[in-house]
């Protein structure tokens, strides 16, 4: 607070508690003495009033800093001023003369000085307010002030300024009667960047860093700012405010691919936070980062917080999710990498527009969408980013792209898709939209709807996917498994489509455009379908349910699962056992023209033609055995001699039997749904010589007899010399069930039993391999039947 100031609020208090002080009358000598701070020295030329009316002058102090008035007009209490040529004003309040009173005050030794925030000492020239600011000389200066002291805390304040480098700080008030040293510090001012100017009385180098005081002026309201140019003369004024202890900052610059500014970048995107961002390191701890926008010419301001004293020179940009790290005092220009993402069809390749650009990281940042170029450019810093391009239902994600200086093409390629169907298909996609055929879609797994049926999983890729969705169903609706297509161009049939229809019915089948028909196959039966005719249905196949049977003579159904059924056409495809009820379901399309089935039962086969038409329900085909009635007929011409049982149901044909009643091998023909009795022999054939008492001229295995067998039956080998010998059973998988030799073997018959107790009735093989003394080798396989 200025003296004018304080002297105002003291008159107008003494002239409240004096209003009544006239009425008494007060005569007397006022003694005044004013010793400099060190208590001995007299302070002289101090002024010294009262008040009457107004400030009265009485006199000044003398070289001791004494002065006595003799005061005669004053009734009652007055109020006596002392005011030292130094200035300030000492104030007694509510004097009475009468009292002959002596009023003492000392001066206080006032130190300005000049700093730095680290406490190193400055030369400045001191300042203090007495009625303007008056010099006190250079700090660190001395200078005794008298308090103004005697009207409350707070009233012995002093106005101080320093002027260093041409600036001038700061006006600093305080209480010397309080705290008697006034210290100013300056600001290290730091700034990086090429040619900077400042505006000091006049616009003048500025050398970083630099000590600088806290401002010249009251602009903006506060003194401490200062003007700053960092490229020359003709660069935009940067305006600063010079406070705290240090100042630390300067200007970057963001440039393109090509080194020319990025001005006015980012641009703004509806909905999206700024992208480009700025922090520092301080003692090895990041601050936070800064959002920022460029000026015009590419460039902008970067302020280190006065707090960190130890930061490492090293300003990090983050540039849509891509940061770089660089020494700014060594380097203050930042280049980005231009990326161009484009969309485009794959052959003939054509630009796409409404493809949806995003660029991951932290979070999924959208870049805008292709136009009719089919690209969306943006900027990054060199490096690996994470590109998203969504079109058409679906989005394909490129991982750890890296980009390099300079201009970065990221392409995104389509796979036009047509799916061969004649109805509706809709994609997944959260809901079900319908889509059209053709379609480009990004590669990826995309799940879609042919009519009702729902197939996911469809991997989509490459340049062009051609698929025909066709389906095999029974006159149920049921799907019918291993159907395989083939498509025509024009006259001429392709090859067989890979994979086959799936338990659902379903074979969704890669297949070049052009065909003109398809042809679907189904157990060795097979229909066409043009493509003319496709539609939704016309890309369904249905099959009729053929029900094989196998029927004894009585026309009952044979329940033991021992028939076998086998289908011809190409070849012979085996459908394996009848079940418990006596049949089998095979699927086939209805024709004109037959079919060719064979049914195998106790070692022989009977085969005929069923036509399979158009009809609902099952159809249903038998094949009937005869019954065989021979009490003597102990075998029977099938899987070589095989055992008879009497009776015993057998398929239709002429079959040889043998006897052991004397009756000679004869051949007897069955006949379907009828008996045939084999009447008795009445001759005995002649004995044959006992092959135990000869030596076989010849390697021989012989059929195990009896077959069919349970439990056990025996093998015959014949060797004409000491030999090597391996005899193993194996079952109709290839497995090892059973092994009867393994060894050195010598010359002869040997009679082998295997015993099949605990094994499942049905077809074994037995296989011998033997090698001789002599170095000859043999080898055989047969049949056997296991029937419990």
């Amino acid at each position: 607070m200025r003296i004018v100031s304080l002297c105002i609020v003291f008159l107008f208090v003494c002239l409240l508690l004096c209003s009544n002080s006239d009425a008494l009358a007060g005569v007397g000598t006022v003694t005044v003495q004013l010793k400099a701070s060190d208590g001995i020295a007299g302070v002289a030329n101090a002024k010294v009033s009262y008040f009457k009316g107004g400030k009265q002058l009485l006199g000044y102090t003398d070289a001791n800093g004494d002065f006595s008035a003799y005061i005669t007009d004053i009734a009652g209490t007055t109020t006596i001023h002392l005011e030292p040529p130094s200035g300030g004003n000492r104030i007694w309040l509510l004097v009475d003369p009468g009292t002959n009173p002596t009023l003492t005050a000392q001066m206080v030794a006032v130190t300005i000085d000049l700093k730095t925030c680290a406490g190193a000492s400055l030369t400045g020239e001191a300042f203090y307010y007495k009625g303007g600011f008056t010099s006190l000389g250079n700090t660190p200066v001395i200078v005794d002030l008298l308090p103004y002291t005697g009207l409350g805390p707070g009233q012995g304040n002093y106005d101080f300024q320093v002027k260093y480098d041409g600036r001038t700080s700061q006006i600093h008030t305080q209480d010397v009667s309080v705290d008697p040293v006034v210290v100013f510090k300056t600001t290290k001012v730091s700034l990086f960047g090429s040619n900077i100017l400042w505006y000091n009385n006049g616009w003048k180098p500025f050398t970083s860093p630099k000590e600088v005081m806290g401002g010249t002026s009251n602009r903006y309201g506060n003194i401490a700012w200062a003007d700053f140019k960092f490229d020359g003369s003709g660069s935009p004024t940067v305006t600063m405010n010079i406070d705290g202890c240090n100042l630390t900052g300067g200007y970057l610059k963001l440039v393109d691919e090509a080194g020319n500014p990025l001005g006015n970048f980012p641009p703004e995107y509806p909905g999206e936070t700024r992208i480009l961002k700025y922090k520092y390191r301080c003692g090895g701890t990041w601050g936070p980062e800064t959002a920022f926008k460029t000026d015009a010419n590419g460039k902008f301001f970067y302020a280190i917080d006065a707090g960190c004293t130890n930061w490492d020179k090293k300003i990090t940009l983050t540039l849509n999710q891509t940061s770089l790290e660089q020494d700014v005092t060594v380097n203050s220009v930042f280049q980005a990498a231009k990326v161009n993402v484009s969309l485009a069809t794959c052959n003939p390749a054509a630009p796409l527009a409404g493809g949806v650009v995003e660029q991951g990281g932290g979070h999924w940042y959208t870049h805008g969408t292709t136009n009719g170029t089919g690209t969306v450019s943006f900027y990054t810093f060199p490096g690996n980013i994470k590109v998203r391009m969504s079109y058409n239902y679906g989005s394909q994600t490129l991982n750890s792209v890296p980009i390099v200086a300079g201009v970065n093409p990221i392409n995104f390629t389509t796979t036009t898709v047509n799916f061969y169907y004649g109805g509706t298909i809709k994609i997944q996609v959260g809901g079900w939209p319908t889509i059209a055929m053709p379609i480009e879609l990004l590669p990826g797994t995309y799940g879609f709807r042919f009519g009702s049926t729902q197939v996911s999983g469809i991997s989509i890729s490459s340049c062009e996917m051609n698929k025909a969705f066709l389906t095999v169903v029974d006159e149920n609706g049921n799907g019918v498994a291993g159907g395989k297509a083939r498509p025509a161009y024009g006259g001429t049939w392709g090859s067989t489509l890979p994979g086959e229809t799936n338990a659902n019915g379903i074979l969704l089948a890669d297949i070049p455009p052009g065909f003109t028909k398809i042809e679907m196959t189904v157990n060795q039966g097979s229909q066409e379908q043009t493509l003319a005719q496709l539609n939704a249905s016309n890309y369904k196949w249905v099959t009729q349910i053929l029900r094989v049977w196998l029927h004894d003579h009585a026309n009952a159904a044979i329940t033991d699962q021992l028939g076998v059924l086998d289908q011809g056409g190409g070849h012979w495809v085996t459908w394996g056992n009848l079940n418990a009820l006596g049949y089998r379901d095979v699927q086939l399309f209805p024709r004109s023209g037959a079919y060719t089935f064979r049914m195998n039962y106790n070692c022989n086969a009977q085969t005929l033609n069923p036509v399979v038409s158009v009809s609902a329900g099952i159809q249903n085909f038998y094949f009937q055995t005869g019954e065989v009635i021979g009490p003597t007929a102990t075998q029977y011409q099938g899987c070589g001699w095989s055992t008879f049982t009497n009776p015993m149901e057998q398929m239709p044909g002429t079959r040889a039997f043998k006897f052991n009643d004397g009756t000679p091998q004869t051949n007897f023909t069955i006949v379907a749904g009828q008996i045939l009795t084999i009447p008795a022999g009445t001759y005995t054939l002649p004995k044959e010589p006992v092959p135990e008492q000869q030596t076989p001229t010849t390697f021989g295995l012989s059929q195990n007899f009896p077959n069919p067998f349970n439990p056990s039956t025996t093998i015959r080998v014949a060797l004409p010399v000491d030999a090597t010998v391996s005899l193993v059973v194996y079952n109709t998988l290839g497995q090892k069930v059973g092994e009867l030799m393994n060894g050195t073997v010598s010359a002869g018959y040997h009679d082998v039993t295997f015993d099949a107790s605990n094994l499942a009735s049905g077809l074994y093989i037995y296989r011998i391999a033997a090698r001789g003394a002599d170095g000859k080798e043999f080898s055989s396989v047969q049949k056997m039947l296991l029937m419990k």
